[in-house]
């Protein structure tokens, strides 16, 4: 993946998306307490409280934004990053760590949500009307939301609806080759298209999503 505003220098660049690259991997390998710290940080430089939503990108070391813009995929991988964290935290018994990151995530959701077109979609950068509208995000949402209600740390009463909802706009976007469109496309993700990333977040919310139905 080469999103284009993380692309250059990316040491010194945090950039959304990372929160499901690098805090998940750690939380695996059973070093919680750094994919913890790992989340406060993209949190300190990126997050917005106000709006409950990440910006894209900031050079950390200069301490500007790159991309000061909420840029709806990059919250949902957010969401999908934090949703495996709190799964592992589960497993792992640190219920402190899932607690926090589960307070954490409901607010980044609550935040997103308040976005949503009327199909369930998102816009590409989420308070821009003019964005085309972006099917990622969606079922970015939905993996995670489906996720959460699997493993109990979510209501589906909630939000199942929403999850439902993006899930169903976004298969109706699917041609005969079996591909997503209109989501965020590769290889720059700043317009529409298609990508690996778009259909992998689908198969993942279809597997929660049939999961759910099953456990019911």
């Amino acid at each position: 993946m080469r999103c284009l505003p993380c692309s250059d220098t990316p040491g010194s660049r945090a950039c959304a998306r990372r929160l499901y690259m690098v805090p998940p991997f750690l939380a695996v390998m059973g070093e919680l307490d750094e994919a913890l710290l790992q989340i406060r940080g993209y949190k300190r430089h990126l997050y917005d409280t106000e709006r409950q939503l990440f910006y894209h990108v900031k050079d950390v070391v200069k301490g500007e934004f790159v991309r000061k813009l909420y840029w709806a995929t990059g919250n949902g991988w957010a969401l999908m990053g934090l949703a495996r964290v709190i799964e592992a935290a589960l497993k792992a018994g640190r219920d402190d760590v899932a607690d926090e990151l589960v307070a954490f995530m409901t607010e980044l959701l609550d935040g997103l949500l308040e976005w949503g077109t009327e199909d369930g979609r998102f816009r590409d950068i989420l308070d821009d009307e003019t964005s085309f509208v972006d099917g990622t995000s969606a079922v970015m949402m939905a993996a995670a939301v489906y996720r959460g209600i699997v493993l109990g740390f979510l209501p589906a009463e909630k939000y199942k609806a929403a999850a439902d909802k993006a899930f169903e706009t976004v298969s109706g976007h699917i041609d005969e080759y079996g591909l997503l469109r209109k989501v965020c496309g590769c290889p720059s993700f700043v317009e529409s298209g298609t990508s690996a990333e778009a259909q992998a977040a689908y198969i993942m919310a279809d597997a929660w999503r049939r999961l759910g139905a099953i456990k019911r």
